[in-house]
């Protein structure tokens, strides 16, 4: 039985994932939130901790997460998403366990929003693994110390 060790992620590795990408910035500017410098988002990441999640919690109302077998074929179609996802199969297949980050998920209110980790929650989910991830609530205070509610 296949079986993955997770553990807490690298922030810095991570920042793309927002100062790249349009969506989760204009995503995240909707909730109040807005980072201008990388210590500030590495610090609100940092607030999370790890946590065992099912897929019916993230079906609940995720965003920015492939979690149905429809969304998935989607992704699956990109080049590199699926070279990528190919070779953690490989590893997974020939290891039998594999060490990874955990994937990152922002909580803002019920909604479960995928920060980075798509490819290491569909591993997971489609061998049957437990998922652990880093989850981030948004209840936690921001860099300018307001609430994040």
């Amino acid at each position: 039985m296949s079986k993955i060790k997770w553990v807490k992620p690298d922030f810095k590795t991570e920042l793309a994932e927002y100062f790249n990408n349009s969506y989760a910035k204009t995503f995240f500017k909707k909730r109040g939130l807005v980072f201008k410098h990388k210590p500030e988002l590495e610090g609100f990441l940092s607030a999370g901790k790890l946590e065992r999640i099912t897929k019916q919690m993230l079906l609940a109302n995720p965003d920015n997460i492939s979690l149905t077998e429809a969304d998935f074929k989607i992704v699956i179609k990109d080049e590199e998403y699926s070279a990528s996802y190919i070779s953690m199969c490989e590893a997974l297949i020939q290891e039998g366990s594999l060490t990874m980050p955990a994937p990152i998920i922002i909580k803002f209110g019920r909604t479960y929003y995928g920060y980075a980790g798509n490819k290491r929650i569909n591993l997971a989910f489609r061998n049957k693994i437990p998922l652990m991830v880093w989850l981030v609530s948004t209840t936690v205070l921001n860099p300018t110390n307001r609430s994040l509610n």
